[in-house]
């Protein structure tokens, strides 16, 4: 990411092939979005643009949501 001022970010893991393995997937996630995040400022990157789909912002939010809102 040297050299660059924005970044998209767009990086979303669909768990596994149950809904047990929904913990999994979670870690996964916040792990692609920690990675993103130290590469970013340890480069120096002015602006992130999030492409996502948050839906509702409301409070009955499915595990799923939740896990984008984060």
């Amino acid at each position: 990411m040297e050299g660059i001022d924005l970044a998209y970010y767009l990086v979303h893991s669909m768990g596994g092939r149950s809904i047990f393995q929904y913990k999994a997937y979670l870690k996964k996630d916040m792990l692609a979005a920690g990675h993103f995040i130290k590469a970013v400022q340890t480069a120096g990157v002015k602006r992130i643009i999030y492409l996502g789909g948050l839906g509702e912002m409301a409070g009955n939010l499915s595990e799923h949501l939740k896990s984008r809102k984060r």
